[in-house]
This record gives structure tokens, C-alpha cells and sequence, in this order.
């Protein structure tokens, strides 16, 4: 990754294009604030100095000083977001391919099977799939395991953890699916989790929570954000949805295999309200 995007694509998120003029409004936010503070301060000390008729004109000059530009900057920004407040709407976004430093887990729905399971007995590794009698079934597993593939010896990262998002309707099928998993990677040292709570895949809410639910999981395995990466290929239109949703935010990533080329791509989306 760009180490100048590394710095500063937290700003970005923040605040969008830092220009000179989004400069110049978070400066004086950080001045005028502090003055408010102080100027408030001052005057109820000036009240108490009024009742003991110990008053001294340089303390007012001061906190008119204060006061008077800080209330008016807060005045003038509290127009400005009530005359722009409908372009609060328009969110603007820039989306980035890249490849993290670092990624120690994955986020995985996983939906039930639309194929024989028994055909999984005839699939040993990656290149299996390119044979034309198992090619030809469509198999809906197929992506996942080419996505982990690629992260693991393309793109060379020493993946951790692979987190499952089980559907209602597909609980029941998580073992075959860790087993078959754990023959195509040749490796049963990743360990492989699942949401203990199958959700419905046809509820957003749900689904979003339980994206946030796997990140608290791996967060307590030690994992950062940078280092976990939401697929959003496969599965219904839902899940794609939630995945790109959370990975929205700062320095979370979601990742799409091609199904034409099979390429993996790796989006980092800055959002800021223009």
C-alpha cells in the first residue's frame, strides 16, 4: 500500500479533500471553541467580581474579546449548515484497489450448498474446478475457496483466521464446509470460526449486525481492522449490501473475485459529504 495514502486516508474519511478552506474551518472550530470556553468562564467569574464591586476593565475587554468572535463563527456555522443542510445528502465517494500490508483474517458468507455434496470428494485443489465435469455444477462453494487460495499464495499473507456467516439455511452444513476448506488450503492450522447465531440472509439488519459481531470477535483475537477483509461476492444481494456498508468505514476493506476472470480485487472506499 501507498505509504501517503497509509497517512492520510483517515482525513479523507474524515473530512474529505482537506483543501485550504476545510483547513481553515477546522482551525478556527479548534480557536473559537477554546475561546468560547474561556469567555464563558470569565463571565461568570466577571458576575461574582460584580457582586463584590470588584471589577476591572482589562477582564472585560477580554472576555468581550472572546465572546463576541466565538458566538459569532458558531452563529455563522450554524447558518451555513441550515442553508447546505439538503447537500448533507450527497455523499461522494472514492474508491481505491489496493492490496493491505497485512491480512490476518477474512469474513466469509456462507450460503447453502447448490450442488451434491458427495461432489466434494472429487475435489482435491484449486485446479480441480477447472476440470470440465466439475466446472460444468456451478459450484457456489468455489468462490470462497479461491478467494482464501489467492490470499494465501498469491497474494502471500499469512492468514489467521477465516470467520463464517452462517444463513438459517445453511448451519447445518458448516463442517463439510471447514473440512472441505481445510483439504483445498492443505492446512488445518487457520482456524475457522462461524456466527453462533445463523441469521436470515434476507434481513439487512441482521446482516450488518452480524458482520459487526464477527469484527468484535476477531478484534478479541487481537485482529485489526486493517487486517480483516469482507468478501462480498458470493450469496444474495443482501450480503453484498452489509459487507460493502461496513467496510465503508476507516480502515476496513471488502474484497470481489471475478467470476469471468477470476481476478481478486481489494476496494478501500473514502466517503465525504460534499
Amino acid at each position: 500500500m501507498d505509504n501517503n495514502y497509509g497517512i492520510i486516508n483517515y482525513f479523507y474519511k474524515q473530512f474529505g479533500k482537506l483543501d485550504l478552506k476545510k483547513l481553515f474551518y477546522i482551525l478556527a472550530f479548534i480557536v473559537f471553541s477554546s475561546w468560547l470556553a474561556d469567555g464563558l468562564s470569565q463571565f461568570i467569574l466577571l458576575l461574582f467580581s460584580l457582586f463584590f464591586k470588584q471589577i476591572e476593565i482589562q477582564n472585560i475587554l477580554l472576555i468581550f474579546i472572546q465572546l463576541i468572535p466565538s458566538l459569532a463563527f458558531f452563529i455563522f456555522i450554524y447558518k451555513k449548515i441550515r442553508t447546505h443542510l439538503d447537500k448533507l445528502d450527497v455523499i461522494k465517494y472514492t474508491v481505491k484497489e489496493i492490496i493491505p500490508n497485512n491480512l490476518k483474517a477474512i469474513i466469509i458468507f456462507l450460503s447453502k450448498p447448490n450442488f451434491d455434496l458427495n461432489l466434494l470428494n472429487s475435489i482435491n485443489s484449486i485446479d480441480d474446478f477447472k476440470k470440465e465435469e466439475i466446472k460444468s455444477k456451478r459450484i457456489n462453494w468455489e468462490v470462497p475457496a479461491i478467494i482464501i487460495h489467492k490470499i494465501i499464495n498469491d497474494l502471500k499473507k499469512d492468514l489467521k483466521i477465516i470467520y463464517v456467516i452462517l444463513s438459517t439455511e445453511s448451519k447445518g452444513h458448516f463442517q463439510e464446509f471447514k473440512s472441505f476448506i481445510q483439504k483445498i488450503i492443505g492446512s488445518e492450522n487457520i482456524e475457522i470460526l462461524f456466527n453462533e447465531n445463523p441469521i436470515d440472509f434476507e434481513n439487512l439488519e441482521l446482516t450488518i449486525d452480524a458482520v459487526h459481531k464477527a469484527y468484535e470477535s476477531l478484534n478479541s483475537k487481537g485482529v485489526k481492522n486493517k487486517e480483516i477483509l469482507i468478501d462480498i461476492t458470493a450469496g444474495q444481494k443482501i450480503q453484498s449490501t452489509a459487507g460493502g456498508f461496513y467496510a465503508s468505514s476507516y480502515d476496513r476493506y471488502f474484497c470481489y473475485l471475478s467470476t469471468n476472470t477470476k481476478k481478486l480485487h481489494i476496494f478501500d472506499v473514502i466517503y465525504n459529504f460534499e
